[in-house]
């Protein structure tokens, strides 16, 4: 039994190693190449429009540093979203809060 599925294994290789090299020697000897142009769409093009709001968002600017924000008008939501921010931190056991060591610098960030 064992070796009979083994000779029709081996049969059926064979057989897709010969139509593989059939194909590989038609694709390269250009039978079976096409000349055909690809379709076209024939929906109508419109312009995109993103809406009278879209260029109010490109226009606000989000401050880069801790200074910009507290120092703008949004200063009390910036403050909320940095104290949020830090107890998220500090109840999934981020970070530890620790002093630092004296002699040493701290890290900065981007």
């Amino acid at each position: 039994m064992l070796f009979s599925s083994k000779i029709s294994f081996l049969a059926r290789t064979e057989k897709k190693k010969k139509v593989l090299e059939k194909g590989t020697r038609e694709v390269a000897n250009g039978d079976h190449q096409r000349d055909e142009e690809p379709r076209r769409s024939k929906r109508a093009k419109r312009a995109k429009t993103f809406g009278p709001d879209f260029l109010t968002y490109l226009l606000e600017n989000e401050p880069r540093t801790i200074n910009e924000a507290l120092s703008s008008l949004e200063a009390p939501f910036w403050k909320e979203a940095i104290n949020s921010e830090i107890e998220s931190i500090m109840q999934n056991h981020t970070w530890e809060l620790v002093d630092l060591p004296s002699g040493s610098k701290p890290l900065g960030c981007k």
